[in-house]
């Protein structure tokens, strides 16, 4: 989208103007530039070459930005009924107007179309939570994390246990499924750390060992994962595999081993 890919995009309109890639390259350049008009006429001169319902996703999305709704819906029935980007789209508008039961029911169908969008459903558990639920909002939440790690939904379900465990700091499980999702985040070194108060709290809690170990492997710490994995060992655990993995791969490329 930069000036000179947009001079490349005229030149090549003006050695063919029926270049469907050209087209589209300025219309998102326009769109994202906030030069709406200019992306809707190029919108529809492509649709004008060809009937897709991506294109008619786009025009919508433009025509919305624009403050036309009505006619954004009308490009979006266009588009057809199996397009989750619409449904999404318009159930933002939906709760930015003050219709949170319309714009849930929208989030619901986008997500039925495509299940594993994380910006979806983290719209739809925001939609679920205004309305008080809870419960469902989370489980939404916990899918979102499991697609995306790196998404907003880490952070919000962080801020969620935090809350709770700011109620019940005794909770070896709330502190157990904190760790879980820094771990899932890629936080390794906190992970431990909720997973360790986890283990202080209720030495007996069940799967903790096995997360403290693993993390130790995550973190190349060989003489914590061997005292965890022997803790283990006298409780009648069995380690889990990924240890067992590790410590080979660890024996197999020690000094001793290469002699």
């Amino acid at each position: 989208d930069s000036p000179g890919a947009m001079r490349c995009y005229a030149a090549a309109l003006r050695e063919d103007p029926v270049n469907l890639g050209a087209l589209l390259g300025l219309a998102k350049a326009y769109e994202k530039m906030g030069l709406l008009t200019l992306a809707e006429a190029h919108y529809r001169r492509l649709l004008g070459l060809r009937d897709e319902p991506g294109i008619w996703v786009q025009l919508g999305n433009v025509l919305l930005q624009m403050g036309r709704s009505d006619e954004a819906k009308q490009a979006y029935a266009r588009a057809g009924p199996d397009q989750p980007e619409p449904y999404n789209n318009l159930g933002r508008v939906a709760m930015l107007s003050g219709r949170p039961e319309e714009g849930l029911e929208l989030f619901r169908k986008a997500a039925r179309l495509a299940p594993n969008n994380p910006d979806i459903l983290l719209n739809l558990a925001e939609a679920l939570e205004g309305e008080g639920r809870g419960e469902e909002a989370f489980e939404v939440l916990r899918r979102a994390l499991a697609i995306s790690p790196r998404s907003e939904a880490g952070a919000r379900l962080e801020a969620r246990y935090a809350a709770w465990l700011r109620e019940n700091p005794e909770s070896a499980t709330l502190a157990n499924d904190l760790g879980a999702i820094y771990h899932e985040r890629g936080m390794l070194e906190e992970a431990r750390a909720w997973y360790g108060r986890a283990l202080a709290l209720d030495p007996g809690l069940a799967g903790v060992l096995a997360n403290l170990v693993l993390r130790a492997c995550d973190l190349d710490r060989v003489e914590e994962a061997e005292a965890l994995w022997a803790r283990m060992a006298e409780r009648g655990e069995p380690p889990p595999p990924q240890v067992l993995r590790w410590l080979e791969g660890r024996d197999q490329s020690s000094p001793a081993t290469q002699r």
